[in-house]
Formats: structure tokens, sequence, C-alpha cells
């Protein structure tokens, strides 16, 4: 008699599947704490951190080039740097306070553009000098001007320093000047360093002075500034050998008016300017008639008999007027 025995399942039991990615992950994180054990430990967060980020950048004014749009800035900076304090307490009142918005010269566009270095230099100079307007117009219309925002930041410099050392310098005959052919061909003379092209701003300046104290002088005329600068300078060390002498500052400003001098060769300028010094009794229409002589024509590729030329001219002119007082 067989025995019962209970039906076989012959189905198998389903296998367990591999989650591959799991379990790669399970061994980094496995990996990763074997890393994390053998570093040293972690230092403690420092809770100033933030803060002195944020002082650094309101500081810095080289990152925007203006100060009143750095409070913004700071925000959204700090909310980079801090993204889940910013998330997880999105109502908490900002730490940081913008400072106050920039006023007068400082806030104006035209200071904006300028070199980081020069807005403090220029700044320094008008803190320190609180009470003078004046100087204040002056920067502004230096600043506002074509010709000196095209000067090198050497020349700028020292153009701002030059009003404080001249404080009775006029801007406008300075700026006129430097716009003339004398002193943009100075400029672009590579011969000359940028300290040399420095110091001529100091000339320029007493030029400025003088003008403004003689408003009939040479120095006013429109085209001093356009003469070659041996004849320009030439023209200034008579008038200071002879303290200024407003006769003789007219006949150079006769000279000075005529097409038949303006177009001589320079040499032969500076050498009619000495003359008309040596004799500054003598007659500009004179000397203005003997250059448009033939005999003039006739000598002008010899300079030494020019020379001797206006000699004997200026010489003859100024005998005939003394002999007509006599």
């Amino acid at each position: 008699m067989q025995r019962y025995r209970p039906p076989q399942n012959n189905i198998q039991p389903p296998k367990k599947k591999l989650d591959t990615k799991k379990e790669i992950k399970i061994k980094a994180q496995v990996l990763a704490h074997e890393f994390a054990s053998q570093l040293p430990p972690a230092e403690a967060p420092d809770p100033e951190l933030d803060e002195r980020m944020m002082l650094q950048f309101t500081r810095s004014r080289f990152s925007v080039g203006s100060t009143h749009l750095q409070g913004s800035l700071a925000d959204r900076l700090k909310q980079a740097l801090s993204p889940f304090k910013s998330q997880n307490q999105p109502t908490q009142a900002q730490d940081f306070q913008s400072g106050p918005a920039p006023e007068g010269l400082e806030a104006e566009r035209s200071f904006r553009l300028l070199a980081p270095a020069l807005q403090e230099h220029i700044m320094s100079i008008v803190n320190a000098n609180p009470d003078d307007q004046m100087l204040v117009e002056q920067i502004r219309t230096l600043i506002n001007d074509e010709l000196f925002r095209s000067l090198s930041l050497g020349l700028q410099s020292a153009f701002v320093d030059t009003l404080i050392w001249n404080a009775e310098a006029n801007l406008n005959f300075m700026l006129d000047f430097m716009r003339g052919k004398c002193f943009q061909t100075f400029l672009s003379d590579p011969n000359y360093t940028e300290e040399q092209k420095s110091f001529e701003l100091s000339f320029v300046a007493d030029l400025s002075v003088l003008a403004n104290n003689n408003p009939d002088s040479i120095l006013n005329d429109q085209k001093f500034k356009d003469l070659n600068g041996g004849t320009l300078n030439a023209i200034i060390e008579e008038l200071n050998s002879h303290e200024g002498d407003r006769f003789l500052d007219a006949k150079y400003r006769q000279l000075l008016s005529s097409v038949d001098f303006v177009d001589m060769r320079t040499e032969y300028q500076q050498g009619l300017v000495s003359a008309l010094s040596q004799y500054p009794k003598a007659k500009v229409s004179d000397i203005l008639q003997f250059l448009r002589s033939s005999d003039f024509i006739k000598i002008y590729s010899e300079p030494d008999m020019v020379v001797d030329a206006f000699l004997d001219t200026v010489a003859r002119s100024e005998s005939a007027v003394i002999n007509s007082y006599g």
C-alpha cells in the first residue's frame, strides 16, 4: 500500500534581481566613508566669514566703478554665497546695509568714467579743500573736456595737480592753448618723456596767468598757440627780458597778423623777433614792407644774409623814428 505523497510544486521561486545602480551607490558611500575617516578633522565653520566677505566687497570701488550700485550687487553676492540660508529664511532681513549714495562730483558720469586711481586722487584733493568750490568747478570742467580724456593717466594726474599748484591758472586758456599746433606737436614728440610733458603743463598754467592779466597781449591771439615752439618761446623770452613791455608785445602781435611773417621759415621768424627786441622803436610797417620786397626774396635762401638784412631794416626804421621826434 503506497503512502500519500503531497503533490510537488515544480514552480521555482523567482530569483532576486540585482539593482546595479543601488549597489554602486552603496559601494560609493562605503568608499567615501573610508576615505573621510582618513582625513584630518574638519575645521569648525567660521560664522563671520560671510560678513568679512561682504565688508571687503563694499570697500572695493574698482569692482563696479560707482559706489551707488554696490548695494544691490552685494545682496546678490550674499545670496550666491549662502543659497541654503536664503532659502530657509526668505523673510529674514538682510544684515548688510548699503552706504549712502554718492553726491556731487563723485556721482557724475564723467567722474565715474575716469580710471579708479584718478578718481581716488581727485577725491583726495577735493576732500582736502572742502571750502574751495572754484576748484570743484575747475575739475568738473576738466574731466568733461575731450582733450583731457585723451591724455595719458600720468598727464591727467599732473593736470589736476597743476590746478593745485597754481590757483590763479586760467583753465579755459590752458585747454585752448593745448589744442593748438604748438602743444600738440610737443605732445606727440617721442623724444620727450612723460615727466617732461607733465612739467610743461606748469608752463602753460603760467602763460594763462600772464594772458589773464594782459588781455591785449599776443598770448591771447588765436594764432599764437599755432606758432612753432621755437618762435613761441623766443617771443616769451624777449617779453620776459623786457619785463612785459606792452609796446613790444603789440608789435609782435602786428607781426603775427601778417601772412608774410607766419609763412616764413622758423629760423627767420626767430631772427626777426630777436632783431625787433634790439630795436623796439622800429616800425612794424617798415619790416613788413621789406618782407614783401624783391630784395628779401633774392636772399631768402641765404640765412646769414637774411639775419643781417633784418638787423639793418629795424635799425634804419628806429633811426628814422628817433629823427622824426628830434
